[in-house]
């Protein structure tokens, strides 16, 4: 008994990937590039593996540099949101201090307020690298400054 098939034949499969032969003189891969049967050696896979980590662990300190940067700026934010200056200076006008000359300029304090508002967004929003900047010459300024008090 014949059985015929009904539709066309599939088409034939293609020929196998030549492989490039290497040129003569041509130096030869090291043996942990080449693949081995479609794997790749364990010396190679590691190497990429701790490349990964490596990259893992920078990723995450530069995550934390980020938050640490920023802390001091909330944190400003958070106390002048705080701080009422009209009953600071209310308070002051009941005290014995209201004869100091420091604290006659009360719309000065206020005015001060606003600009501690408008530093803190600004700091908050400053890329990470102006952010660094800005406090290295902070500490620059306050390690000359704690130098000229002690000299």
């Amino acid at each position: 008994m014949v059985t015929a098939r009904a539709g066309p034949l599939p088409p034939p499969l293609p020929p196998p990937p030549k492989t490039p032969q290497p040129r003569p003189g041509a130096e030869e891969p090291p043996l942990s590039a080449v693949p081995l049967g479609g794997r790749l050696q364990p010396e190679f896979c590691s190497k990429k593996k701790q490349k990964q980590k490596t990259m893992a662990a920078k990723e995450k300190l530069e995550a934390v540099l980020n938050v640490a940067l920023r802390v001091p700026s909330i944190m400003l934010l958070d106390v002048l949101y705080r701080w009422d200056v009209s009953s600071f200076f209310q308070q002051i006008q009941r005290s014995s201090l209201n004869n100091n000359p420091l604290f006659q300029y009360k719309y000065l304090a206020l005015n001060m307020h606003y600009v501690g508002y408008i530093l803190s967004v600004v700091l908050l929003t400053l890329p990470r690298q102006h952010l660094v900047q800005l406090y290295l010459y902070f500490l620059t300024a306050l390690l000359l400054y704690a130098g000229h008090q002690i000299s």
